[in-house]
């Protein structure tokens, strides 16, 4: 773990928390010039308002480093303090914290591919983060508590989501076996 305060503006992040009235749960895209679609996704205003408004009871932001080099400013936080490396980029980034103190993150990998690709990869990964923040019990979502609250909720999610991709894919292969016998 490391110390917030000397990563982020906690005072921001808190009165961001306080405003919205959210959990202790944080995403960040980070991103650099190096991925276009992504670019065009967060800076499309209805892109952007509508990834947002898919994060519910939790905060979002985008986040680049201000040089196409990623040195200096922001870059140095991802870089260093979050463990993405540029060619890694980019990543939505899921930050719980408590006790001004980063206790728990997730890195989930953003397509690049096309515009459309870029949204969605999104888009999944903001509505995953929205269903196991809305399972958290009211009472923990203010506590530090909420890190091991909102991993397990997660970790429940993605393990759903993952039974039910090897399911389509075990039916999918069961149908296309049949149909060898079918002719």
């Amino acid at each position: 773990m490391f110390a917030l305060e000397d990563l982020l503006d906690v005072k921001l992040l808190m009165k961001d928390k306080k405003a919205f009235r959210t959990a202790n749960i944080f995403g960040l895209i980070a991103y650099s010039e190096r991925n276009p679609y992504v670019v065009k996704v967060l800076r499309d205003k209805d892109f952007w308002r509508s990834l947002n408004a898919r994060a519910e009871g939790w905060i979002l932001y985008a986040i680049k480093p201000y040089s196409s080099y990623y040195e200096g400013g922001n870059a140095v936080f991802i870089n260093n303090s979050l463990g993405i490396k540029p060619e890694e980029y980019p990543q939505l980034v899921i930050l719980s914290i408590g006790s001004n103190q980063v206790m728990m993150q997730r890195n989930y990998p953003i397509c690049d591919d096309s515009v459309i690709e870029a949204y969605k990869s999104i888009e999944k990964n903001i509505d995953i983060i929205t269903k196991a923040v809305k399972k958290i019990l009211p009472e923990y979502l203010g506590s530090t508590d909420v890190s091991r609250e909102v991993w397990k909720a997660l970790d429940a999610e993605l393990a759903t989501e993952k039974w039910k991709k090897v399911s389509k894919d075990f039916r999918q292969f069961v149908f296309g076996f049949l149909s060898l016998f079918n002719n």
